[in-house]
Protein backbone atom coordinates (compact mmCIF):
# COMPACT_ATOMS: atom_id res chain seq x y z
CA UNK A 1 0.00 0.00 0.00
CA UNK A 2 1.37 3.43 -0.96
CA UNK A 3 1.12 5.82 1.97
CA UNK A 4 0.20 9.47 1.57
CA UNK A 5 3.11 11.78 2.37
CA UNK A 6 0.95 14.06 4.51
CA UNK A 7 0.55 13.71 8.24
CA UNK A 8 -2.77 15.32 9.06
CA UNK A 9 -3.96 16.98 12.25
CA UNK A 10 -7.77 17.08 12.20
CA UNK A 11 -9.14 19.77 14.52
CA UNK A 12 -12.61 20.11 16.03
CA UNK A 13 -12.85 22.28 19.14
CA UNK A 14 -16.64 22.45 19.44
CA UNK A 15 -18.62 20.69 22.15
CA UNK A 16 -21.38 18.76 20.39
CA UNK A 17 -22.90 20.31 17.26
CA UNK A 18 -20.67 18.58 14.71
CA UNK A 19 -19.86 15.31 16.46
CA UNK A 20 -21.76 13.03 14.04
CA UNK A 21 -19.89 14.53 11.08
CA UNK A 22 -16.56 14.33 12.93
CA UNK A 23 -17.16 10.66 13.74
CA UNK A 24 -17.89 9.92 10.07
CA UNK A 25 -14.79 11.72 8.81
CA UNK A 26 -12.45 10.22 11.41
CA UNK A 27 -13.89 6.78 10.73
CA UNK A 28 -13.04 7.28 7.07
CA UNK A 29 -9.46 8.25 7.93
CA UNK A 30 -9.17 5.12 10.06
CA UNK A 31 -10.51 2.83 7.34
CA UNK A 32 -7.95 4.04 4.80
CA UNK A 33 -4.82 2.76 6.49
CA UNK A 34 -2.62 4.83 4.15
CA UNK A 35 -2.65 8.20 5.91
CA UNK A 36 -1.14 9.14 9.25
CA UNK A 37 -3.32 11.45 11.31
CA UNK A 38 -3.99 12.84 14.77
CA UNK A 39 -7.14 14.47 16.13
CA UNK A 40 -7.33 17.59 18.28
CA UNK A 41 -10.56 17.73 20.31
CA UNK A 42 -11.72 20.03 23.06
CA UNK A 43 -11.46 18.38 26.46
CA UNK A 44 -15.04 19.62 26.96
CA UNK A 45 -16.43 17.72 23.96
CA UNK A 46 -19.71 16.11 25.04
CA UNK A 47 -18.93 12.89 23.16
CA UNK A 48 -15.39 12.19 24.36
CA UNK A 49 -16.15 8.62 25.55
CA UNK A 50 -17.28 7.68 22.02
CA UNK A 51 -14.07 9.13 20.57
CA UNK A 52 -12.02 6.91 22.89
CA UNK A 53 -11.79 4.26 20.15
CA UNK A 54 -9.18 6.51 18.52
CA UNK A 55 -6.86 5.84 21.42
CA UNK A 56 -3.48 7.55 21.10
CA UNK A 57 -4.55 9.55 18.07
CA UNK A 58 -6.51 11.96 20.28
CA UNK A 59 -4.84 15.13 21.55
CA UNK A 60 -7.04 17.10 23.96
CA UNK A 61 -7.00 20.88 23.68
CA UNK A 62 -7.61 23.12 26.69
CA UNK A 63 -10.44 25.25 25.28
CA UNK A 64 -12.71 27.43 27.40
CA UNK A 65 -16.09 25.96 28.31
CA UNK A 66 -18.18 29.10 28.90
CA UNK A 67 -18.32 32.38 26.97
CA UNK A 68 -16.33 34.51 29.47
CA UNK A 69 -13.44 32.10 28.96
CA UNK A 70 -12.98 33.46 25.44
CA UNK A 71 -11.21 36.43 27.05
CA UNK A 72 -8.68 34.25 28.88
CA UNK A 73 -5.59 35.36 26.98
CA UNK A 74 -3.23 33.34 29.12
CA UNK A 75 -5.06 30.15 28.12
CA UNK A 76 -5.05 31.25 24.47
CA UNK A 77 -1.29 31.85 24.53
CA UNK A 78 -0.76 28.44 26.16
CA UNK A 79 -2.87 26.83 23.44
CA UNK A 80 -0.78 28.50 20.74
CA UNK A 81 2.43 27.20 22.32
CA UNK A 82 1.07 23.68 22.70
CA UNK A 83 -0.19 23.34 19.11
CA UNK A 84 3.04 24.72 17.64
CA UNK A 85 4.99 22.17 19.70
CA UNK A 86 2.63 19.37 18.67
CA UNK A 87 3.10 20.16 14.99
CA UNK A 88 6.89 20.22 15.32
CA UNK A 89 7.19 17.10 17.48
CA UNK A 90 4.76 14.99 15.45
CA UNK A 91 5.90 16.14 12.00
CA UNK A 92 2.43 17.40 11.06
CA UNK A 93 2.34 18.63 7.46
CA UNK A 94 -1.31 19.77 7.25
CA UNK A 95 -3.85 20.98 9.79
CA UNK A 96 -7.53 20.76 8.84
CA UNK A 97 -10.09 22.51 11.02
CA UNK A 98 -13.48 20.89 10.42
CA UNK A 99 -15.37 23.90 11.75
CA UNK A 100 -13.77 27.12 13.03
CA UNK A 101 -13.85 27.89 16.73
CA UNK A 102 -13.82 31.52 17.90
CA UNK A 103 -10.14 31.06 18.75
CA UNK A 104 -9.18 29.38 15.48
CA UNK A 105 -8.09 32.55 13.69
CA UNK A 106 -5.83 33.44 16.63
CA UNK A 107 -4.21 30.01 16.68
CA UNK A 108 -3.80 29.29 12.97
CA UNK A 109 -0.48 31.12 12.72
CA UNK A 110 0.90 28.91 15.51
CA UNK A 111 0.24 25.84 13.39
CA UNK A 112 2.28 27.47 10.63
CA UNK A 113 5.04 28.41 13.04
CA UNK A 114 5.31 24.70 13.75
CA UNK A 115 5.79 24.04 10.03
CA UNK A 116 2.34 22.95 8.82
CA UNK A 117 -0.03 24.24 6.19
CA UNK A 118 -3.38 25.38 7.58
CA UNK A 119 -6.79 24.62 6.04
CA UNK A 120 -10.29 25.35 7.28
CA UNK A 121 -13.81 24.19 6.43
CA UNK A 122 -16.27 27.08 6.35
CA UNK A 123 -19.89 26.04 6.76
CA UNK A 124 -21.65 29.43 6.56
CA UNK A 125 -20.79 32.66 4.80
CA UNK A 126 -23.75 34.70 6.05
CA UNK A 127 -25.74 34.85 9.27
CA UNK A 128 -29.04 32.98 9.10
CA UNK A 129 -32.20 34.65 10.45
CA UNK A 130 -32.79 33.76 14.07
CA UNK A 131 -29.51 31.89 14.55
CA UNK A 132 -28.06 33.33 17.76
CA UNK A 133 -24.65 31.79 17.11
CA UNK A 134 -24.39 34.03 14.07
CA UNK A 135 -23.10 36.85 16.27
CA UNK A 136 -19.68 35.16 16.29
CA UNK A 137 -19.69 34.47 12.53
CA UNK A 138 -17.31 37.40 11.77
CA UNK A 139 -14.74 35.78 14.10
CA UNK A 140 -15.23 32.37 12.47
CA UNK A 141 -14.83 33.84 9.00
CA UNK A 142 -11.51 35.41 9.96
CA UNK A 143 -10.16 31.86 9.89
CA UNK A 144 -10.67 31.86 6.12
CA UNK A 145 -8.75 35.06 5.47
CA UNK A 146 -5.29 33.54 5.92
CA UNK A 147 -5.90 29.81 5.48
CA UNK A 148 -3.91 28.06 2.77
CA UNK A 149 -7.09 26.31 1.62
CA UNK A 150 -10.68 27.24 2.36
CA UNK A 151 -13.01 24.30 1.97
CA UNK A 152 -16.77 24.67 1.72
CA UNK A 153 -19.55 22.09 1.62
CA UNK A 154 -21.55 23.81 -1.12
CA UNK A 155 -21.04 25.97 -4.19
CA UNK A 156 -23.35 28.58 -2.69
CA UNK A 157 -21.16 29.18 0.35
CA UNK A 158 -18.04 29.33 -1.85
CA UNK A 159 -19.66 32.00 -4.03
CA UNK A 160 -20.63 34.06 -0.97
CA UNK A 161 -17.09 33.85 0.42
CA UNK A 162 -15.72 35.18 -2.84
CA UNK A 163 -18.29 37.96 -3.01
CA UNK A 164 -18.42 39.04 0.62
CA UNK A 165 -14.97 38.14 1.98
CA UNK A 166 -12.85 38.46 -1.14
CA UNK A 167 -11.49 34.92 -0.82
CA UNK A 168 -9.49 34.09 -3.93
CA UNK A 169 -10.85 31.32 -6.13
CA UNK A 170 -7.41 29.68 -6.08
CA UNK A 171 -7.76 29.03 -2.33
CA UNK A 172 -11.37 27.84 -2.46
CA UNK A 173 -12.19 24.13 -2.80
CA UNK A 174 -15.79 22.94 -2.81
CA UNK A 175 -16.37 19.54 -1.24
CA UNK A 176 -19.75 18.26 -0.02
CA UNK A 177 -21.47 17.40 3.23
CA UNK A 178 -20.72 13.71 3.86
CA UNK A 179 -23.62 11.35 4.39
CA UNK A 180 -23.98 10.45 8.05
CA UNK A 181 -26.56 8.59 10.08
CA UNK A 182 -27.46 4.91 10.28
CA UNK A 183 -26.85 2.46 7.44
CA UNK A 184 -29.41 2.28 4.66
CA UNK A 185 -32.80 1.71 6.27
CA UNK A 186 -34.49 0.72 2.99
CA UNK A 187 -37.67 2.69 3.78
CA UNK A 188 -40.90 1.76 2.00
CA UNK A 189 -44.10 3.68 1.32
CA UNK A 190 -47.00 2.93 3.69
CA UNK A 191 -49.57 0.28 2.69
CA UNK A 192 -52.83 1.59 1.28
CA UNK A 193 -54.98 3.13 3.98
CA UNK A 194 -52.13 3.83 6.38
CA UNK A 195 -50.80 7.38 6.96
CA UNK A 196 -47.72 8.94 5.49
CA UNK A 197 -45.38 10.15 8.22
CA UNK A 198 -43.35 13.33 7.61
CA UNK A 199 -40.45 14.44 9.83
CA UNK A 200 -39.10 17.90 10.69
CA UNK A 201 -35.74 17.40 12.43
CA UNK A 202 -33.08 19.67 13.87
CA UNK A 203 -32.65 22.85 15.88
CA UNK A 204 -35.72 25.03 15.53
CA UNK A 205 -34.76 28.46 14.24
CA UNK A 206 -36.64 30.94 12.05
CA UNK A 207 -34.61 30.25 8.90
CA UNK A 208 -35.57 26.56 9.00
CA UNK A 209 -39.17 27.46 8.25
CA UNK A 210 -41.16 25.41 10.74
CA UNK A 211 -44.34 27.40 9.90
CA UNK A 212 -44.05 26.19 6.30
CA UNK A 213 -43.89 22.57 7.50
CA UNK A 214 -46.95 23.08 9.73
CA UNK A 215 -48.84 24.75 6.88
CA UNK A 216 -47.88 21.94 4.47
CA UNK A 217 -49.29 19.30 6.81
CA UNK A 218 -52.43 21.40 7.39
CA UNK A 219 -53.02 21.67 3.64
CA UNK A 220 -52.67 17.93 3.16
CA UNK A 221 -55.00 17.23 6.07
CA UNK A 222 -57.57 19.67 4.66
CA UNK A 223 -57.64 17.55 1.50
CA UNK A 224 -58.55 14.52 3.56
CA UNK A 225 -55.13 12.90 3.23
CA UNK A 226 -53.87 10.58 5.95
CA UNK A 227 -50.65 12.24 7.07
CA UNK A 228 -48.85 12.41 10.40
CA UNK A 229 -46.18 14.87 11.46
CA UNK A 230 -43.28 14.81 13.89
CA UNK A 231 -41.13 17.74 15.00
CA UNK A 232 -37.88 16.92 16.79
CA UNK A 233 -35.32 19.42 17.99
CA UNK A 234 -34.55 22.10 20.54
CA UNK A 235 -35.63 25.70 20.10
CA UNK A 236 -38.65 27.91 20.53
CA UNK A 237 -41.90 26.66 18.96
CA UNK A 238 -43.68 29.98 19.33
CA UNK A 239 -47.07 30.14 17.66
CA UNK A 240 -46.42 26.78 15.98
CA UNK A 241 -46.98 24.97 19.28
CA UNK A 242 -50.76 25.36 19.21
CA UNK A 243 -50.98 24.49 15.51
CA UNK A 244 -48.92 21.33 16.02
CA UNK A 245 -51.14 20.32 18.93
CA UNK A 246 -54.22 20.82 16.76
CA UNK A 247 -52.69 18.53 14.13
CA UNK A 248 -51.93 15.89 16.74
CA UNK A 249 -48.26 16.09 15.82
CA UNK A 250 -45.60 14.35 17.87
CA UNK A 251 -43.28 17.00 19.29
CA UNK A 252 -39.92 16.31 20.94
CA UNK A 253 -38.78 19.83 21.80
CA UNK A 254 -35.22 19.29 23.11
CA UNK A 255 -31.78 18.17 22.01
CA UNK A 256 -32.14 14.65 20.60
CA UNK A 257 -29.50 11.91 20.66
CA UNK A 258 -28.11 10.05 17.65
CA UNK A 259 -30.06 6.96 18.77
CA UNK A 260 -33.31 8.94 18.83
CA UNK A 261 -32.57 10.37 15.40
CA UNK A 262 -31.93 6.89 13.98
CA UNK A 263 -35.22 5.69 15.44
CA UNK A 264 -37.10 8.66 13.98
CA UNK A 265 -35.64 8.05 10.52
CA UNK A 266 -36.87 4.44 10.66
CA UNK A 267 -40.37 5.53 11.63
CA UNK A 268 -40.95 8.11 8.88
CA UNK A 269 -41.40 8.03 5.13
CA UNK A 270 -39.68 11.32 4.32
CA UNK A 271 -37.73 14.16 5.88
CA UNK A 272 -39.04 17.65 5.11
CA UNK A 273 -36.64 20.61 4.95
CA UNK A 274 -38.84 23.71 4.89
CA UNK A 275 -35.98 26.22 5.06
CA UNK A 276 -36.36 29.77 3.84
CA UNK A 277 -32.56 30.02 3.71
CA UNK A 278 -29.71 27.48 3.96
CA UNK A 279 -26.00 26.91 3.45
CA UNK A 280 -26.31 23.13 3.52
CA UNK A 281 -28.00 20.74 5.92
CA UNK A 282 -26.47 18.19 8.26
CA UNK A 283 -29.95 16.78 8.78
CA UNK A 284 -30.29 16.18 5.03
CA UNK A 285 -26.95 14.34 5.04
CA UNK A 286 -28.17 12.15 7.89
CA UNK A 287 -31.48 11.27 6.21
CA UNK A 288 -29.98 10.65 2.78
CA UNK A 289 -27.23 8.56 4.36
CA UNK A 290 -29.98 6.36 5.77
CA UNK A 291 -31.70 6.12 2.39
CA UNK A 292 -34.65 8.27 3.49
CA UNK A 293 -36.05 10.52 0.73
CA UNK A 294 -36.06 14.26 1.38
CA UNK A 295 -38.57 16.93 0.39
CA UNK A 296 -36.88 20.35 0.43
CA UNK A 297 -37.34 23.96 -0.50
CA UNK A 298 -35.03 25.08 -3.34
CA UNK A 299 -32.78 27.36 -1.30
CA UNK A 300 -29.00 27.58 -0.87
CA UNK A 301 -27.06 24.35 -0.68
CA UNK A 302 -30.22 22.25 -0.39
CA UNK A 303 -30.44 22.49 -4.19
CA UNK A 304 -27.07 20.71 -4.34
CA UNK A 305 -27.66 18.14 -1.60
CA UNK A 306 -31.09 16.96 -2.73
CA UNK A 307 -30.97 15.61 -6.27
CA UNK A 308 -34.44 16.35 -7.55
CA UNK A 309 -36.36 13.19 -8.45
CA UNK A 310 -33.30 11.09 -7.69
CA UNK A 311 -32.77 11.29 -3.91
CA UNK A 312 -35.75 13.47 -3.07
CA UNK A 313 -38.04 16.20 -4.34
CA UNK A 314 -37.29 19.91 -4.57
CA UNK A 315 -40.35 22.13 -4.20
CA UNK A 316 -40.88 24.69 -6.96
CA UNK A 317 -40.68 27.54 -4.45
CA UNK A 318 -39.91 28.10 -0.79
CA UNK A 319 -43.49 28.11 0.44
CA UNK A 320 -46.01 25.72 1.99
CA UNK A 321 -48.09 25.32 -1.17
CA UNK A 322 -45.05 24.13 -3.14
CA UNK A 323 -44.01 21.77 -0.34
CA UNK A 324 -47.51 20.29 -0.24
CA UNK A 325 -47.39 19.86 -4.02
CA UNK A 326 -44.12 17.93 -3.72
CA UNK A 327 -45.55 15.78 -0.91
CA UNK A 328 -48.62 14.97 -3.04
CA UNK A 329 -46.35 13.87 -5.87
CA UNK A 330 -44.44 11.55 -3.55
CA UNK A 331 -47.67 10.07 -2.22
CA UNK A 332 -49.54 9.78 -5.52
CA UNK A 333 -47.01 8.69 -8.14
CA UNK A 334 -46.72 4.88 -8.06
CA UNK A 335 -43.21 3.68 -7.25
CA UNK A 336 -41.77 7.18 -6.81
CA UNK A 337 -40.99 6.81 -3.11
CA UNK A 338 -39.20 3.50 -3.77
CA UNK A 339 -37.13 5.04 -6.58
CA UNK A 340 -36.14 7.99 -4.39
CA UNK A 341 -35.16 5.71 -1.51
CA UNK A 342 -33.04 3.61 -3.87
CA UNK A 343 -31.51 6.76 -5.32
CA UNK A 344 -30.62 8.10 -1.88
CA UNK A 345 -28.96 4.81 -0.95
CA UNK A 346 -27.02 4.68 -4.22
CA UNK A 347 -25.85 8.29 -3.86
CA UNK A 348 -24.02 7.40 -0.64
CA UNK A 349 -21.23 5.89 -2.73
CA UNK A 350 -20.26 9.40 -3.85
CA UNK A 351 -21.18 11.31 -0.67
CA UNK A 352 -19.81 8.96 2.00
CA UNK A 353 -17.21 9.90 4.57
CA UNK A 354 -14.73 7.79 2.60
CA UNK A 355 -15.42 9.81 -0.56
CA UNK A 356 -15.12 13.05 1.42
CA UNK A 357 -11.71 12.16 2.86
CA UNK A 358 -10.48 11.03 -0.56
CA UNK A 359 -11.51 14.39 -2.05
CA UNK A 360 -9.94 16.25 0.90
CA UNK A 361 -6.61 14.45 0.59
CA UNK A 362 -6.57 14.96 -3.18
CA UNK A 363 -7.09 18.69 -2.67
CA UNK A 364 -4.32 18.84 -0.08
CA UNK A 365 -1.95 17.03 -2.43
CA UNK A 366 -2.62 19.67 -5.08
CA UNK A 367 -2.50 22.59 -2.65
CA UNK A 368 -0.01 25.48 -2.67
CA UNK A 369 3.19 25.46 -0.68
CA UNK A 370 2.25 26.88 2.71
CA UNK A 371 5.26 29.15 3.06
CA UNK A 372 4.68 30.99 -0.20
CA UNK A 373 0.93 31.10 0.38
CA UNK A 374 1.35 32.56 3.85
CA UNK A 375 3.84 35.17 2.64
CA UNK A 376 1.44 36.30 -0.08
CA UNK A 377 -1.23 37.08 2.54
CA UNK A 378 1.02 38.51 5.22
Amino acid sequence: MVRHPQKILVVYWGRRGLNALVHEILGAFGRRGDTDYLVSLSRHNSDLPAFAVLGGRIVLADIFQRSPGALNLARLRALRRSVAALVREQGITDVVTLMPHVWSFAVSSAFREGGARYHTVIHDAIRHPGDGTGVVLPLLLRDALTADTVFTLSEGVAAELQRRQGIEASRLKVLFHPATGPANLAPVAPPAGEPWRFLFLGRIMPYKGLPLFVDMVSRLRAEGRAVEATVMGEGGLGSNEAALAALGAKVVNRWVSDAEIASALREHHALVLSHIEASQSGVAATALGAGLPVIATPVGGLKEQVRDRTTGLLAREANAAALAEAAREMMDVPGLHSRLASGAAAACATTSGDAFVEALLSALARGPDHASAARSRA
